[in-house]
């Protein structure tokens, strides 16, 4: 039944015993989170915008922010409202068998997005780590800007470079056809792959009969 569900939105799901530990995001990010609260900062960015290409030239992912601010001792730059967007592979208009500017992405394209209550970035490039604060909500369209997969959790850690998440809070992912609850996940956004980590609970739909 669990293939069932994942095969048609090309989602693998490992579901693991309840006794497992999520690892330990980062061991010194409260210590961060402290030093940059009682420094001053040097600069600051309304309508805040970042986009990381490839050796192509081509978007691997954007991360916007409301506003952000940036604390030069811890190096720590702290996000309202960020929304992160990673791309697919490289999407053509089938009808005009070209390449689709990606510098207008409507909300509806079929790639990830990501947003939260608040954020912060450590590190920079290959080092970079993104902290989605607070409420996080995940979701996937398909090609007609249908949604797809819909994932909403907590305090998720993301390592954009690697397009790779995780949190150890509680997580609740929603398909056309099934509701999933659990404690802890893991992400990978290429390829599509997320691994629940305990406690996990499905609920499946009939569907409706013509």
């Amino acid at each position: 039944m669990i293939r069932r569900w994942l095969l048609p939105f090309a989602l693998l799901i490992l579901l693991l015993g309840s006794s497992w530990l999520i690892e330990k995001l980062v061991p010194d990010t409260a210590r961060r989170e402290g030093d940059a609260s009682r420094e001053k900062s040097d600069y600051s960015i309304d309508n805040f915008t970042t986009t990381s290409v490839n050796e192509m030239g081509r978007a691997e992912y954007r991360l916007k922010a409301k506003h952000m601010v940036h604390y030069p001792v811890s190096d720590t730059r702290e996000l309202d409202e960020p929304y992160l967007i990673f791309f697919d592979a490289e999407q053509r208009d089938r009808s005009q068998k070209i390449p689709i500017d990606r510098g207008d992405i409507p909300p509806t394209y079929p790639a990830w997005h990501v947003e939260s209550e608040r954020g912060r970035i450590l590190g920079k490039g290959r080092d970079e780590v993104v902290f989605l604060l607070g409420k996080v909500r995940m979701w996937k369209n398909n090609e007609a800007g249908e949604m797809e997969i819909e994932v909403h959790t907590r305090d998720l850690r993301v390592l954009p470079d690697t397009n790779y998440g995780d949190t150890g809070e509680a997580v609740l992912i929603r398909t056309a056809a099934s509701e999933t609850r659990s404690i802890g996940m893991r992400a990978r956004i290429k390829p599509n792959y997320i691994e629940l980590l305990s406690r996990v609970e499905t609920i499946y739909e009939k569907p409706s009969r013509q």
